[in-house]
């Protein structure tokens, strides 16, 4: 009998009926108990959104459906270290970290309700399985997990009834389970050799050697939230893993582009030759707010070292050519500002030199700055919404840091308010 074609035509009859009888109660019930693969539960969907935000890096939701996605979470034991990647609950909600293209959504889509008994169709599956042959064997290792084998690390996917081992160069072989788990053993950081390109869930090193409980890289490449190169760092060792050809390939010209080449023979990290054009003088200066043209977003000179800018993006720092930025960005001003913007302003032009710290609302016609809350620093807290004058050339506007945000909210607090940024509003903390 060839089960897999009756289970087919099976489900396709049941299928049939559904479709006939979308009201029908008792049809749906009993497709519920005993065909659970034609039936979406409560942990299949929170899954599926689950995993729609680790693909797209998004936070999860309200509050209510961000507890159920805990829950399910919790249950699947998922609140820790998994591959290349972290989970966790913080202020803002349910959020993955991690590079997407990882094995930790293959992993979670692995996840999700198995049932216990056994039905008509499920025996039939489990014939049909039989007839290919497959051994029924629990792999060793999980997938997503680096190996050595055969003094080789390689990459674990499951395939079928094996595994699928894809070493740092991409190329794949597959064997049984049984060959690699009584041969092949997991990779530990001990197993890095010198000039080594590893990954981690937010960054892409060549490693150096073991200090500790550190690593020490030759350089590093940071691709979360705002990219960035660094040379000479420490990584705590316990996050990393061999890197794929991928992320090799992505180190490698974030190397190039922060004007570095790395001789991995020689072990020798140096700056690339510069030319004619390196020597050009910057068009911005330390203390300049810059804002990139393409991508909109707002950057602070740090410093200008070697013809390229150090450039502060909230806590976060990047290192790049100056005659790139030079070409694409433009210093930021008072009409690049948003409603719900936190920004700096001093008054220079009075003896006393007041320094606010406002929520942006808007300008009005006479260009007169609108605010939903300030603070006069080392002053007083406002709570309702101040028309200001019009900027002079010797006053200073600027996005506020992050140390002037947190001085802002703390205040916001301290008086009995809090900010609503998705509605702008501030309202009153109810006692």
């Amino acid at each position: 009998m060839n089960y897999e074609e009756r289970y087919n035509e099976l489900i396709d009859a049941i299928k049939e009926m559904m479709e006939a009888n979308p009201h029908d109660e008792g049809l749906q019930n009993w497709v519920h108990d005993n065909v659970p693969e034609l039936t979406e539960s409560e942990d299949e969907r929170i899954r599926k959104e689950i995993i729609d935000s680790i693909k797209e890096l998004k936070i999860i939701g309200t509050t209510s459906y961000r507890e159920k996605a805990i829950a399910w979470l919790e249950k699947l034991k998922v609140f820790a270290e998994h591959g290349d990647g972290l989970y966790y609950f913080g202020n803002n909600g349910f959020t993955y970290v991690g590079n997407p293209t990882c094995d930790n959504v293959s992993w979670i889509e692995k996840q999700g309700d198995k049932p216990q008994g056994k039905t008509a169709i499920e025996a039939i599956k489990e014939e049909k399985v039989d007839n290919r042959n497959c051994a029924t064997v629990e792999p060793k290792f999980q997938n997503g997990q680096w190996v050595v084998w055969q003094n080789k690390c390689y990459k674990v996917n499951y395939n079928g009834c094996g595994y699928e081992l894809v070493d740092q160069n991409g190329l794949s072989t597959s064997l049984e389970y049984g060959t690699i788990d009584e041969n092949a053993r997991l990779w530990t950081i001990e197993d890095a050799k010198d000039g080594d390109v590893l990954a981690a869930h937010e960054c892409y090193v060549i490693f150096k050697e073991i200090d500790g409980l550190n690593i020490k890289c030759y350089c590093t490449y940071h691709y979360m939230n705002n990219p960035s190169f660094y040379v000479d760092t420490l990584q705590n060792k316990n996050t990393f893993h061999p890197a794929t050809k991928e992320q090799r390939d992505t180190l490698m010209k974030a190397m190039t582009d922060a004007g570095y080449t790395f001789d991995f023979e020689t072990r020798e990290l140096s700056k690339i030759k510069q030319n004619s054009t390196d020597n050009v003088k910057p068009k911005f200066k330390i203390g300049d707010w810059i804002i990139h043209q393409g991508t909109e977003n707002i950057y602070q000179v740090v410093a200008v070292i070697d013809n390229q800018y150090q450039l502060r993006y909230g806590d976060n720092y990047t290192i790049q050519k100056c005659d790139e930025v030079d070409r694409n960005a433009r210093l930021w001003n008072i009409s690049d500002a948003k409603g719900g913007d936190l920004l700096y302003i001093k008054y220079n032009k009075y003896e006393y030199k007041y320094e606010w710290i406002i929520i942006f609302k808007h300008l009005n016609p006479e260009e007169h700055i609108m605010d939903y809350c300030s603070y006069c620093i080392n002053g007083t807290f406002y709570s309702d919404s101040n028309p200001w004058g019009k900027l002079s050339e010797t006053d200073t506007v600027y996005p506020a840091t992050k140390e002037q945000c947190d001085l802002l909210f703390s205040k916001i607090k301290e008086n009995g308010y809090w900010w609503n940024a998705k509605n702008k509003i501030l309202k009153k903390i109810e006692s």
